[in-house]
């Protein structure tokens, strides 16, 4: 059901039990097969990304060590919008440059005097000099005025990273997106609503294999394809790393969580002729 193909990492997310059980329940079933896992596939997704964890925005400007402040208005005042309570971004004082300043000074492109090529800082190697500059702020203009362009610069740079803070939680949303059409038509308006909540990505962050309509044994193949982008590779590897170890755990707690909630409708519905194939599956009743 889960499959991610970079090439280097592996791991196996367990579905043999909820495929089992679920096999067991469309004996019982009218719904077409195949629409029917779609839709419980639509609901594993939708509750991984629910408990996809985020990063704290107040995170990123501790470790940047930059303050964001409501943005002010022509009045003087500071204004109550809620969305224009980070709008001012600022250097904490301090002893020492700011991450986010060294950040951006990492970013210009320098040449290497041992290779004779440019751009080769730690940080540009390790980003595929996707964020590489061609001068520095101060380069060429007064201290003043170069204070100010890097003021700016580390705006831009922080705001970005404020936007993306809910990025793997997102990248549910082209999966669901893509399921919406496979499954039964009384809810593909509810599986559309939860791959628009939180922003759309691109849809080249998920694939869908659907299953085929009357086949015998219904599969379907979903992927999350964060840190795919062949442009970036020690950028996207970087990533790649990281939506495993955050996301692999939350899908399979996610496809657990959905096998126990079918095990409990079936001890509520109180369906008799249900409970042991269940049991043999895995449940414990």
């Amino acid at each position: 059901m889960w499959t991610n193909p970079a090439s280097t990492l592996t791991m196996q997310i367990d579905t043999s039990n909820w495929m089992k059980a679920r096999a067991v329940l469309m004996q019982y079933s009218k719904t077409e097969p195949s629409q029917s896992l779609h839709r419980a596939v639509a609901f594993v997704v939708n509750d991984a990304k629910r408990h996809t964890p985020f990063t704290d925005i107040s995170r990123i400007d501790t470790e940047l060590m930059v303050e964001a402040t409501p943005a002010v208005l022509k009045s003087g005042q500071l204004s109550k919008d809620k969305k224009r309570q980070r709008e001012v971004i600022t250097a904490i004082k301090g002893s020492s440059p700011p991450l986010a300043a060294l950040i951006i000074s990492a970013q210009v492109l320098r040449v290497d005097t041992t290779a004779s090529q440019p751009g080769m800082s730690n940080y540009n190697r390790l980003t595929d000099m996707k964020y590489a500059r061609t001068a520095s702020p101060f380069k060429g203009v007064s201290r003043a005025a170069g204070a100010a362009l890097m003021t700016a610069a580390i705006s831009r740079m922080v705001k970005a990273r404020h936007s993306s803070t809910h990025f793997f939680q997102i990248s549910w949303n082209s999966i669901l997106a893509k399921l919406a059409p496979y499954v039964p038509a009384g809810y593909r308006s509810t599986v559309m609503n939860w791959a628009s909540r939180g922003g759309q990505p691109s849809p080249e962050l998920g694939n869908v294999i659907p299953s085929k309509p009357n086949e015998a044994f219904a599969t379907c193949t979903i992927q999350n394809l964060i840190g795919m982008d062949s442009r970036w590779p020690n950028l996207m590897q970087q990533r790649n790393e990281a939506a495993h170890r955050i996301m692999d755990r939350v899908l399979q707690k996610s496809i657990d969580r959905n096998f126990h909630e079918m095990v409990g409708k079936i001890i509520k519905d109180d369906i008799i002729e249900l409970k042991a194939p269940l049991i043999a599956h895995g449940c414990y009743m």
